[in-house]
């Protein structure tokens, strides 16, 4: 079976109460607005998926208007 990017990506960790967004491997805090949806960590290439982060916030920022 061949491998695709998709089998790479790792889910984004979500932490504290602004859902700041962390790399999975080293930790790395993304920074808000200019780091969202980077496609891959600037500290350790890890390929991130924004998707449970945009979930959780898309969500408050439709309830908040």
């Amino acid at each position: 079976m061949q491998m695709t990017i998709f089998d790479y990506k790792r889910s984004v960790e979500i932490r504290g109460l602004c859902d700041d967004a962390y790399c999975p491997e080293c930790g790395y805090g993304f920074g808000y607005p200019e780091e969202t949806d980077l496609e891959v960590c600037p500290e350790c290439g890890c390929i991130v998926d924004w998707t449970r982060w945009h979930k959780v916030n898309d969500e408050q920022t439709e309830e908040e208007v």
